[in-house]
């Protein structure tokens, strides 16, 4: 095979209903079933997956038909192909696999700021527009969880914007003595005066757990000193965790104009042990 076995992961082979074993990846990768393809050649188990994750894709695979078995690899080709592989989509692997250690040791510890405290967590931040980084705009372009209001940029208005007067861009990365996690938020919007306006802000699913949301919020804060921050949120069928966030720092359940103070932040935001490195310029 192409595909070789060390870059499938997990690998989950036994005899269960095949849900339980897409139920166990889906939880690994931190992903929802809707953002999710399943191949298989028996109509029961499509129709038993089906099932279980309603929102899941299937497809069956047609082991009598080469063409239309062709036509199915072109497919997935065209679906989760990528022309090349950046040193990002290889971090991303390693980081789902380190996820599992990570997670094993915070389900055990009997003290959970302790354990955060002692994985040593590191956040690198850049507000550098030039030269534009591509992985920023696949961020904002296919996360869904983490989305502020799932809208997608084409990359001729995202240069646009990046050029503008006013616009200001946060990229933030993260790792820890688990592993790095490579970049993995991307807030983006407008400075008026003494408040920012947030226009996109999305973050990887395999950040969740790490209070990142919290730091970067306090990032935007501390580089751009401003009083306020506005966030342009929209309700979307999947970006539940961001309304979450939302709802917690503002103790609102209306949410179609958010502004946030400082002081607010402060008040609601949980300890933080993040070191924090500017590498702006670098």
């Amino acid at each position: 095979m192409a595909l070789q076995p060390d870059r499938m992961y997990p690998q989950v082979v036994n005899w269960e209903p095949k849900s339980n074993a897409v139920t166990q990846i889906l939880r690994t990768w931190n992903v929802d079933a809707t953002d999710v393809l399943f191949v298989d050649d028996s109509a029961h188990v499509l129709a038993e997956v089906k099932q279980a994750h309603p929102n899941i894709n299937v497809r069956t695979f047609p082991t009598s038909d080469t063409h239309a078995a062709v036509k199915l690899l072109l497919d997935l080709r065209d679906l989760f192909g990528k022309a090349r592989i950046t040193e990002e989509d290889g971090l991303r692997l390693e980081s789902i696999r380190a996820a599992g250690e990570r997670d094993e040791a915070a389900r055990t510890a009997t003290d959970q700021e302790a354990f955060l405290s002692g994985t040593e967590p590191v956040l690198t931040y850049s507000c550098e527009t030039e030269p534009v980084d591509p992985r920023l705009l696949q961020l904002i372009n296919k996360t869904n969880q983490f989305n502020l209001n799932g809208k997608r940029v084409t990359e001729g208005a995202w240069l646009q914007f990046l050029a503008s007067p006013g616009s200001f861009l946060l990229a933030v990365s993260y790792r820890d003595k688990f592993g790095p996690l490579g970049k993995i938020a991307v807030l983006a919007g407008t400075r008026e005066g003494d408040e920012l306006k947030v226009l996109n802000w999305v973050m990887s699913c395999r950040a969740f757990g790490r209070r990142i949301e919290y730091a970067c919020l306090r990032l935007l804060f501390d580089t751009f000193h401003v009083d306020r921050i506005s966030v342009c949120y929209q309700s979307t069928d999947r970006n539940g965790p961001i309304q979450t966030l939302l709802g917690e720092l503002t103790g609102r359940d209306e949410l179609s104009s958010v502004r946030l103070t400082r002081d607010q932040l402060l008040a609601a935001c949980p300890p933080l042990y993040h070191r924090v490195e500017d590498v702006s310029g670098s």
